[in-house]
C-alpha cells in the first residue's frame, strides 16, 4: 500500500523512529557507528586498539595450538587471522548499518511499519524529501561507505598474505 504525501508532514504518516533522517542521526550519535566519521587517525587509533584487544584475548587460544616459543611463525600468524576476522566482523556490522541509512536514505519510497504488527506500508517522499536525501546520502553516508569498504578490503589484502604465508610454511 502506498500512502501519497501531500503536505510534505513525516510526522502524521512515519514514525519518527522509522524516518530516514531520524535514523541517520541515531547512526551519527552511536558510540560504534560514529567511529567511521571521526578523522582518519581517531579512525585508525580505535581500530588498532580493537583489533590490539582480540589479539590479546585470542593469544591464549592459539598458544593451546602453538607454543609461541617454539612456533613463533604459526602463532603468529593464527593470531594475526583471528584478530582480522573478528575486527572484519566488526567492520561488516558497521558497513550493513551504513548501507541500510544509505539505502533508505537515497530511495524515494520508504518502507515502514504501523504498528508494528507487521503491517508495512510504502511512504513516497515528497520532490524536495528525496533532494534532501540524497544529498544527505551522496555527501555524507557514501564517503563513510568507501571508508568502510577500503578498511574491509585492506584488512582482507592482510588476512589474504597472512594465510599465503601460513601455507608456505606448512
Amino acid at each position: 500500500m502506498s500512502i501519497p504525501n501531500p503536505s510534505g508532514e513525516w510526522n502524521g504518516v512515519v514514525p519518527l523512529e522509522q524516518q530516514p533522517l531520524h535514523q541517520y542521526q541515531e547512526l551519527c550519535e552511536s558510540f560504534f557507528f560514529q567511529w567511521p566519521r571521526l578523522s582518519r587517525g581517531s579512525y585508525s587509533q580505535r581500530l588498532a586498539m580493537v583489533w590490539g584487544g582480540v589479539a590479546v584475548l585470542v593469544a591464549p587460544l592459539v598458544a593451546a595450538s602453538f607454543s609461541p616459543i617454539q612456533d613463533f611463525a604459526h602463532f603468529g600468524l593464527v593470531g594475526v587471522i583471528a584478530a582480522n576476522s573478528l575486527l572484519a566482523l566488526g567492520l561488516l556490522h558497521l558497513l550493513l548499518g551504513w548501507h541500510y541509512i544509505h539505502q533508505r536514505l537515497t530511495s524515494p519510497e520508504i518502507l515502514y511499519e504501523e504498528s508494528g504488527w507487521y503491517d508495512a506500508a510504502t511512504y513516497t517522499k515528497t520532490q524536495e524529501e528525496w533532494l534532501q536525501h540524497r544529498l544527505i546520502g551522496q555527501h555524507q553516508v557514501e564517503p563513510i561507505l568507501r571508508r568502510l569498504t577500503t578498511t574491509l578490503l585492506l584488512l582482507l589484502g592482510i588476512t589474504a598474505v597472512a594465510v599465503g604465508l601460513w601455507m608456505g610454511l606448512a
